[in-house]
């Protein structure tokens, strides 16, 4: 069901192996999912290794509320908080347009508006064809991402 509407709604796909899902839905005598995030164990090793949890997808359906996705990601980060998770990051891909907005690039503005900080940039694997440890990984979207971080309030 999960990887099913994700198959429809972003643009990677659904993926296996993940810890959590939160949906935003809308009664009105029908259920409808409005959007969904799937927090799950960071595609970085060294994240991995460290007690991160990573915001593996965020996709809304299109004329969600206004800020639906503002409502997802603290809905993710008081998750990540009450499940031991001090720290959650996410990557926003400046290569893929917003919903809605063509032209518009996704630069992570969503994050911001959520309190997470930017943390530098991910490495452009766009000219050596990927990860080579991973060979049934998916060859695309291999641009440099942008790295937002949340940390928890100590």
């Amino acid at each position: 069901m999960v990887n099913g509407w994700l198959q429809r709604h972003h643009y990677l796909g659904g993926l296996p192996g993940w810890k959590h899902v939160g949906v935003l839905r809308h009664l009105d005598n029908d259920l409808i999912w409005e959007g969904i995030v799937v927090l799950g164990t960071p595609a970085s090793r060294v994240l991995s290794s460290r007690g991160f949890i990573e915001i593996r997808r965020l996709a809304l359906r299109d004329g969600c509320p206004k800020n639906s996705a503002s409502y997802l990601l603290g809905y993710a980060t008081r998750w990540a908080a009450s499940h031991g998770y001090p720290q959650v990051v996410s990557y926003a891909d400046p290569s893929v347009g917003r919903v809605g907005c063509p032209g518009d690039k996704h630069r992570g503005r969503i994050y911001l508006a959520a309190n997470f900080r930017p943390d530098g940039e991910t490495r452009d694997h766009s000219r050596d064809g990927g990860w080579s440890s991973r060979p049934t990984r998916k060859i695309e979207h291999l641009g440099p991402k942008l790295r937002f971080m949340w940390e928890a309030s100590k």
